[in-house]
This record gives C-alpha cells, structure tokens and sequence, in this order.
C-alpha cells in the first residue's frame, strides 16, 4: 500500500506572537487581541503590523486596537473602534444629562430620585381628626426635612401595622414632611421602617 506524507494538517498553537521566532504553516499565534493564522513559513513578520503581513498570516478572530470617543456639539457622543485587520465600526449614543428632578427608573440618577428616612417614630398624638379621607378620618404630619409637595411617598410598615388594617394605602406629601391617615389614632406611637419620597 503506498504511503503519502500530507505534510502538516493541523494547526499548532504557538502562544503570543514573538519577534525572531520561526513560523510554519498553520502555526496560530494570539497578536494585537486578535488571532491569527500562518499562510507561510516566516519570521519577524508581525500579524496586523509588519507590511505585507497578508502574504504570511490570515486573521481568525479579531481584535481591538483602539477605541476613540467624541463629543460633537450636538449632544452626542460618537465612538470609533479600530480593529486588528484596521476595519471600524462607530456608534453614537445620546449623552444628555439628566436634571435634578427628573423621575427616571429607580436605578438611574439616585439622588434625583428619593430622600430616604429610617424608623421615623409618630407619637399618638400627632393623629388628628380629618376630614380627607371618610374611611380614615386621622392625619398625622410627619416632618421630614427635604420634602416637597410634588413627590410621591412610599411608606413601608412594620409588618404588625401593615396588616393592621388601620393605615390608608395612600399618604401624601407637603413641604417639608408628609400625612399618614389612620382609621383611628393609634393606642401607642407607631415606628415605620422606612419611608421614600420620590421625586
């Protein structure tokens, strides 16, 4: 039976690319982030670099070689990635900023969004008799510094005055503090968790 050397059939990964190293065919190298193929025997031709590097080497995956950002006067910024085999890819995304105030997903901008308060304690005697509510006819004021009218509050009960069933699902804010409303003034002073006032 006769017998055919094929030569080298395989590709053999040889690492980050070296100066004054051999090359053989189908020999891999990782350069500039991106890898690469040898078309040829070489040596000292860099992948991506040297001139005529693509006589010696074929790309397999690419890498990045830089990343420049502007910020044109139109609000947006545009960025450009240079690639190993020197392609570009560029987007823009808006970059407006948000202002104070601004009512986003909690996440975003978080001192525009919420004033936090922890274990604000309301005496029995803050509950008054009110007319705003007919199913709960006490108001607390509570005085809570930064608030203003135009937020929202969200009260977070202890679990026993949650299920209570004697706290309005609803509260509202003025400024400087909000209103509690109760179907009857407590027996002792109440303590709530937490209280957030988004804006």
């Amino acid at each position: 039976m006769a017998q055919y050397d094929l030569g080298k059939v395989s590709i053999r990964p040889r690492g980050a690319y070296a100066a004054n190293t051999n090359y053989e065919f189908l020999d891999s190298v990782q350069n500039l982030g991106g890898s690469w193929l040898a078309l040829a025997a070489s040596k000292d031709v860099q992948p991506g670099v040297t001139a005529g590097w693509q006589s010696y080497w074929m790309m397999i995956t690419r890498g990045i070689k830089t990343i420049v950002g502007s910020s044109p006067a139109d609000g947006q910024t545009k960025i450009t990635i240079t690639f190993t085999d020197d392609t570009t890819a560029s987007f823009t995304y808006n970059n407006e900023v948000l202002a104070d105030g601004s009512v986003t997903y909690q996440k975003l901008a978080s001192d525009a969004v919420k004033l936090q308060f922890l274990n604000s304690a309301i005496a029995t005697a803050s509950f008054v008799s009110n007319s705003t509510y007919q199913d709960y006819p006490y108001r607390a004021s509570v005085g809570l510094t930064g608030v203003l009218a135009s937020m929202t509050p969200e009260i977070i009960f202890s679990l026993a005055d949650a299920t209570s069933g004697n706290f309005a699902p609803v509260a509202e804010c003025y400024n400087g503090g909000i209103y509690l409303y109760a179907a009857s003034a407590p027996d002792a002073a109440v303590t709530i968790p937490t209280i957030i006032c988004w804006r």
